[in-house]
This record gives C-alpha cells, sequence and structure tokens, in this order.
C-alpha cells in the first residue's frame, strides 16, 4: 500500500521560455502523484506565485519521475523580468520511507527548492540528492 506526502517545489529566478524539470530517482517506490486517490481533501496540484497573479507557463507535465513546466515566452503578467512561483504537489511511497533521491535541471540561474509540508527546504540540482521521507 502506498503512502503520501505533500511537498512544495519553489523555481525563483525564471525568464521567459526556460525549461525546468524536477525528478525522483526511480529507487524504492517513490513516485511523482496528484494526491492520495482514498482522501480527496488532500489531492491536486497547485501553481501559485506569492503576490497572487497567474503562473505564466507554457506547459506543464508529469510523469512517475519527471515534472516539467516551460515558462510561457511572454513574461510575467507582473511586469519582472524573472519568473518566480510554487508548485503544490505529493509524492507517493510503494515502500517503507527512507530517502527521495531527487534531482533538478534547469538553465543556469534558476533556483529550484523542494520541502515536505513542515520540513526544511533543501536546494535542488543536477546532482542527485536525498530528502528524508516525513515520518
Amino acid at each position: 500500500m502506498s503512502t503520501f506526502a505533500s511537498g512544495t517545489i519553489t523555481v525563483s529566478n525564471a525568464t521567459p521560455g526556460q525549461s525546468v524539470s524536477i525528478n525522483i530517482a526511480p529507487q524504492q517506490g517513490f513516485a511523482w502523484s496528484s494526491g492520495n486517490p482514498s482522501d480527496p481533501n488532500n489531492s491536486g496540484i497547485t501553481l501559485s506565485t506569492t503576490s497572487g497573479s497567474p503562473v505564466p507557463v507554457n506547459s506543464f507535465s508529469m510523469t512517475n519521475q519527471v515534472m516539467q513546466t516551460i515558462t510561457a515566452s511572454g513574461g510575467s503578467s507582473t511586469g519582472s523580468s524573472t519568473i518566480s512561483f510554487n508548485i503544490s504537489t505529493y509524492i507517493s511511497n510503494a515502500g517503507t520511507g527512507g530517502y527521495v533521491g531527487m534531482s533538478c535541471t534547469a538553465d543556469p540561474g534558476v533556483t529550484v527548492t523542494f520541502a515536505f509540508s513542515n520540513s526544511k527546504s533543501v536546494t535542488l540540482s543536477s546532482a542527485q540528492i536525498g530528502v528524508m521521507w516525513p515520518t
């Protein structure tokens, strides 16, 4: 039986037209998820900005191991040259916990962090890092 944990990805300093991919290593049964299917109150994926303005995204896709966004070429609706936004999502765990292997692929200058709810955020890079499954 799978367990589910919510988390937040924060993308900062992206510019229009950039791609950001957040990867989960295909080990120990971890996968991106849109939530717990047995709990409709804890499901869904949300893209948001701190200002409440629309997130300028050209495309969004998700597989078990990769979540990818491409920012819209039109730019930020706030008039800023950079785009910062959050993705609230879930990870499923078919195993017993442990560490989720995570990494990201992003253009230079883009900062990507991840945090499980009520946990400290970690900065992601092209090198895989272990993020402790919440207890």
